[in-house]
């Protein structure tokens, strides 16, 4: 049989000393363990940073003027670099896909397309990139009908806004970038460079496919490559077909190659995997490795 027993006063106090005697003895065990780890281990290290002082307990004491510290997790040294090391910041979204519904939304009383207010939030965080890149995944073609899914075909003012947006690249590797057959691929590339947004992921005339961009003296390549591009390459005229970037293993390896000679840096978009899922499928793992 179970009985409800108040407590005294005395189990109040007793209950509070008792802790605030095991949270002290907690405390000192934790420091006599750290002690005990740096004395036993020679090569571990504790570092403290404060200005430009650097306090390290397995060797003496120096002072370290206009220097950053670099520590990996493999490699118990401490390495000096250049104040002056270049660094870049480099954005990457998803896709840029507009639906019917999205571009009746941007339709002004004047009768023209105003979509900058898509990316007003955005915006803020673009402005702080050196680069910042998306996937436009349509097309821009002023000389067929706008058109929503499945085939997508956008106003061209839409270029403009992601110009305004902070976009400096977009890929065109995708599976809407036929949507409005040959005449879109290059109508799209234009309408974007137009409004100072580069583009990748495709193979325009006379052009080179790898592209190169440099910032802050950091050398960039971007490749862009896509699954398929459902059944609209059908569509196309063999040239056409040829501005298409398929994902090829055997290409793609080469053209990293390639890149690497051109750039310090190699950044590669692969269109591919199930929709709106969020883990990789297998055949991305494979390709990825």
């Amino acid at each position: 049989m179970y009985m409800n027993k108040k407590p005294n006063r005395l189990d109040y106090k007793i209950f509070p000393l008792l802790m605030l005697f095991c949270i002290v003895f907690l405390i000192g065990c934790s420091s006599d363990n750290k002690i005990a780890q740096e004395e036993n281990n020679p090569t571990f290290k504790t570092i403290r940073l404060d200005d430009n002082l650097i306090e390290n307990k397995s060797s003496d004491e120096e002072q370290i003027e206009n220097t950053q510290i670099e520590t990996t997790q493999n490699d118990n040294s401490v390495q000096i670099l250049p104040e002056d090391r270049s660094t870049a910041k480099i954005m990457i979204t998803g896709d840029n896909l507009i639906h019917d519904l999205l571009y009746m939304s941007a339709l002004t009383p004047d009768g023209v397309y105003d979509f900058n207010s898509y990316y007003t939030e955005a915006k803020t965080l673009f402005d702080t990139a050196d680069i910042a890149i998306g996937d436009f995944e349509g097309t821009m073609n002023p000389d067929l009908p706008l058109a929503g899914y499945p085939i997508f075909n956008c106003p061209p003012e839409m270029a403009s806004a992601l110009g305004n947006a902070g976009f400096d690249m977009m890929s065109m590797a995708n599976n809407h970038i036929a949507d409005s057959n040959g005449p879109g691929i290059i109508s799209t590339s234009q309408l974007l460079r137009d409004a100072n947004v580069d583009v990748f992921g495709i193979n325009l005339p006379n052009e080179d496919f790898i592209k190169i961009k440099e910032v802050n003296g950091i050398k960039f390549a971007f490749l862009g490559y896509c699954y398929g591009f459902n059944g609209m390459e059908a569509t196309l005229t063999e040239e056409e077909q040829n501005m298409l970037s398929w994902i090829d293993p055997d290409t793609i390896e080469s053209d990293i190659q390639t890149a690497k000679q051109m750039a310090d840096i190699v950044l590669v978009f692969p269109h591919m995997g199930i929709e709106y899922e969020l883990e990789p499928n297998e055949e991305q793992i494979n390709l990825y490795h």
